[in-house]
């Protein structure tokens, strides 16, 4: 019987050593399952997160480049506006010492003359306001020289260069003829264009 116990018992040990290093197998093969699953959902997870912060990152770059653009278009925009009125001022300035001194021409007296002359009586009768800028003895000449009919004067500081505003008083009705009219015009109309250029 020994020698049967022996082999029996040396069965059932191999037995039990089969079927545990059976099941170590399929353990270790579980283990190496999950343990590959979950390297591959924390790599996957890495990735996502640094593809995340990377996504993140370039759309804060990109709003900061999109703000520095937007800042230095204002900018440039604003400096061109600025410039654009210097240039405005400038030419102005230009232009009404031009005008200033054309109002001591024979050319003045002449065009003056002209349009005081095309002002007739059927215009306002006998009714009628000159304003001319204070001190001006010139358009106070033509006047005097050239208008037959019926006048007053009336000298205002709101006329700067030169030229006439004539008021018909009983028909309510002007002409104005200043030479700061026609520079106020000919300024709306260079803002106009430039609008289309530069705009404000």
């Amino acid at each position: 019987m020994p020698y049967f116990e022996t082999d029996v018992t040396r069965y059932f040990e191999k037995e039990i050593r089969e079927s545990a290093n059976e099941k170590i197998k399929k353990l270790k093969e579980e283990i190496e399952s999950v343990k590959k699953r979950m390297l591959d959902m924390i790599d996957e997870e890495i990735h996502a997160s640094v593809f995340r912060a990377m996504e993140i990152e370039l759309n804060e770059m990109s709003l900061d480049y999109s703000a520095q653009i937007n800042r230095l278009k204002l900018q440039t925009h604003q400096k061109l506006i600025r410039k654009k009125r210097e240039l405005m001022e400038s030419i102005l300035l230009e232009v009404q010492k031009k005008l200033k001194a054309f109002t001591k021409t024979s050319k003045y007296k002449a065009n003056m003359k002209k349009m005081i002359m095309k002002i007739d009586k059927s215009f306002c009768g006998d009714n009628i306001l000159f304003r001319i800028k204070k001190n001006d003895k010139t358009m106070k000449e033509i006047l005097a020289e050239n208008y037959t009919n019926k006048y007053e004067i009336e000298e205002t500081d709101e006329i700067i260069l030169g030229g006439f505003i004539a008021i018909c008083r009983t028909k309510g009705i002007l002409s104005d003829q200043t030479l700061d009219a026609k520079l106020e015009e000919k300024r709306n109309m260079f803002n106009q264009k430039m609008k289309f250029v530069i705009k404000e």
